[in-house]
């Protein structure tokens, strides 16, 4: 069973599509796009409460094996892992032993990760983004899809920040026990930053210590929110009081009908 599919949508044709898939701590999910209809023909999230990213690799690999849609050939597949260790280096200030220095602070001696390293143009002065993957998962990741295109979320945050009409854009992802802020004043990214919470009131409290480290102004300042798996209706309601005018992000408009997925970062992808 699917969240959706359209009629269109045909299992013997997977090679004329793209797939995505989201690999979090709070579930998978993924999305089939297809180029010609220009839309999301099929897609289905399975949410799960994975205690830590040590215990991911065999949840992935019982929901691969059960799911018989994403083990088809497809014209391009780009997976999502989502982690609050990563890193943001400007283009001009990268080197390998900053590389090494920011591994050594966000991960743990004992920690068994894969460092992967991409270029975020958009981010107005290019910037490298370093972030780690448990090496047991990125092995069954390429044993499985090794054509496939890896990723971050804040590479399609970044992309989405760039689109504001305020001098000033924040973007929140919240994915209950973590999230990720990107601050961005024009085109350029003033903060990029992950943090772990045990209650929401924490994220409230390091949003606007953030926000008044940078010294916004708010009323210069767009402030979006974007839930990695659902929508909190809480934390809505628990910001405004110290920042009135917050909304969710908008859905990609590079495919029709981006907002068939809302409960996933599927919709914030550029397909075309």
């Amino acid at each position: 069973m699917f969240d959706f599919v359209t009629e269109s949508f045909d299992l013997e044709k997977t090679n004329e599509y793209i797939l995505s898939i989201q690999i979090s701590l709070d579930g998978f999910s993924f999305s089939v796009f297809s180029s010609r209809e220009n839309k999301i023909i099929c897609f289905k999230l399975t949410p799960l409460k994975i205690s830590s990213e040590n215990l991911i690799l065999p949840h992935f690999s019982e929901w691969i094996n059960n799911e018989e849609i994403i083990r088809k050939k497809y014209k391009q597949i780009i997976l999502l892992y989502f982690t609050i260790e990563f890193s943001l280096i400007p283009e001009n200030l990268y080197s390998s032993q900053l590389v090494k220095e920011a591994t050594n602070h966000l991960i743990a001696e004992n920690e068994h990760k894969q460092v992967e390293i991409t270029t975020l143009e958009e981010s107005g002065i290019p910037a490298k983004l370093v972030f780690y993957i448990p090496e047991k998962l990125k092995l069954i990741l390429n044993q499985n899809f090794p054509s496939a295109t890896l990723i971050h979320p804040v590479q399609l945050l970044v992309k989405e920040n760039q689109k504001g009409n305020k001098r000033n854009r924040s973007v929140l992802l919240y994915h209950k026990k973590s999230f990720i802020l990107v601050v961005s004043r024009e085109e350029n990214i003033l903060f990029a930053n992950g943090f772990n919470i045990e209650h929401i009131n924490d994220l409230v409290y390091f949003v606007l210590n953030v926000l008044m480290q940078l010294n916004l102004n708010l009323k210069e300042t767009d402030f979006y929110i974007s839930d990695a798996l659902t929508k909190t209706p809480e934390l809505l309601d628990i910001l405004r009081p110290y920042i009135p005018e917050i909304s969710y992000l908008p859905p990609s408009n590079s495919f029709e009908n981006a907002e068939m997925v809302s409960n996933s970062m599927h919709r914030y992808f550029s397909f075309v």
